[in-house]
């Protein structure tokens, strides 16, 4: 099929509304675009940079955390969620303001959500499954539990305020579902596919938002779904690309580029805004990832000490690349040293200005490693 030749779906009359029955996409994608083939080049580019970079730097385990927590951040605020990113890498859900905890919860639930289900790629396939898997701890205890966690929908949902009715956009009924995932799990899989793999992923994202098979959480799933491909085709084995952060800058673009294939079939509109969003979002995480590991050696070297208290005080840092804003007391518990070394630590740091403390959501005693934290503030 070819991108510019695509149309996008058909209305189906339901029982006093229609529904979007979205082309399935299992097919074997052309383009005559060359604006397609110029971003597709740069966009794989430089996820082949930031892929070889991962596998240079030594100890990326230490910057992954930050790196999870920034996109569960952004792809959680394009749906309107305030928590910033000084309260989203706190672990005391008491520390936060009581009227903003289910908001730092779901964004919590949303890193741990990329966390299970690359933890559970290592044995499964990339799967509707594997989606739901998602989807069950995202919405976990959180506004959304009462929306079928881990389930696709067994009833009709739809996009915008009120009813049926006056709806935005219905997405397909939910006695559909089953022929559509079941071709967008084969798309994923399709061994004779010529399309490179990040035209598929394109498509793949536009179609599992337009499907929309959850009650909720389909955007943050979607997004999800991107590092989970992108690992699974051996593109970049660890969730290091926040796009979710393009989108949200550009969240307004992302939403017309979505909505303008379905309305539109403007499916090579929608491809260039993604292939543009993934080259941009690629060469930024290879400058994050880069500045890191720099930050990282020179930390060690101005925070080296003689003495014997050297050895503990580089646990602290790695720990602090780990997760930036601590206490003594988190300190001391997780890497089960004595208060008092750890407060002797923290003091050498301090005076060094590698760490600050300040008060965050008007709680006192945190330790801020601020020049790391910068790192994801950009």
């Amino acid at each position: 099929m070819n991108i510019s030749k695509f149309r996008s779906g058909t209305w189906v009359e339901q029982f006093e509304y229609r529904s979007f029955f979205p082309t399935p996409v299992n097919d074997n994608w052309q383009w005559d675009d060359p604006k397609i083939d110029m971003l597709l080049a740069e966009a794989s580019y430089r996820v082949g940079e930031l892929s070889g970079l991962s596998t240079a730097v030594p100890d990326l385990e230490l910057f992954r955390p930050m790196f999870v927590l920034k996109e569960a951040l952004a792809s959680s605020r394009i749906e309107g969620n305030g928590t910033i990113l000084d309260e989203a890498i706190l672990d005391d859900r008491e520390a936060i303001d009581s009227y903003r905890r289910d908001a730092w919860e779901d964004v919590r639930n949303h890193q741990t959500a990329i966390n299970r289900v690359f933890f559970e790629l290592e044995e499964l396939p990339l799967s509707n499954r594997l989606l739901c898997h998602a989807h069950e701890t995202l919405l976990a205890g959180v506004s959304g539990d009462q929306k079928t966690p881990g389930e696709f929908r067994r009833s009709q949902n739809w996009i915008g305020s009120g009813s049926l009715s006056d709806a935005l956009f219905i997405p397909p009924h939910q006695g559909d579902l089953g022929i559509l995932t079941t071709d967008l799990e084969a798309f994923w899989h399709e061994e004779t596919m010529e399309a490179p793999d990040l035209i598929r992923l394109a498509i793949s994202h536009y179609q599992f938002v337009v499907i929309h098979p959850f009650l909720d959480g389909n955007g943050r799933v979607g997004r999800i779904f991107i590092a989970l491909f992108l690992a699974q085709k051996g593109l970049l084995k660890e969730p290091l690309l926040n796009v979710s952060s393009y989108f949200e800058l550009f969240r307004d673009d992302y939403y017309d580029a979505l909505t303008r294939v379905a309305g539109m079939s403007e499916l090579d509109h929608w491809v260039r805004f993604f292939l543009t969003a993934v080259e941009k979002t690629a060469k930024h995480a290879t400058h994050t990832l880069k500045a890191a590991h720099a930050l990282r050696e020179s930390t060690h070297a101005a925070a080296g000490t003689p003495d014997d208290r050297s050895a503990n005080s580089g646990r602290v840092i790695d720990y602090l690349f780990r997760k930036p804003i601590v206490t003594v007391e988190e300190l001391s518990d997780q890497l089960e040293l004595e208060r008092e070394a750890v407060g002797g630590i923290v003091e050498e740091l301090l005076a060094k200005e590698i760490l600050f403390e300040t008060a965050i959501t008007g709680n006192s005693g945190f330790l801020v490693f601020k020049a790391y934290v910068a790192l994801f503030q950009k």
